[in-house]
């Protein structure tokens, strides 16, 4: 189980990190894409931009995936 975050994805942590996050993604290895979220005021979620992106890596269908269906499937098992 393999989970990116969306700041990662979006180089907030650097180009090697966005690379790597980028790579992982193409090969289909990430199962999750969450937030690094700790509190509402330090580290907010916010994911619209990162899964926007990643919809444009791998489409609609695999970004839904990794935001809704995957981590839905986690909480309810």
């Amino acid at each position: 189980l393999l989970q990116v975050n969306g700041d990662s994805y979006l180089g907030h942590n650097g180009r090697h990190v966005r690379h790597c996050a980028q790579t992982l993604l193409r090969h289909g290895l990430v199962h999750l894409l969450a937030s690094d979220a700790h509190a509402a005021h330090h580290r907010r979620p916010g994911l619209e931009q990162a899964r926007g992106e990643v919809e444009r890596l791998v489409g609609f269908g695999a970004a839904a995936n990794l935001v809704e269906v995957g981590p839905r499937a986690i909480i309810s098992d």
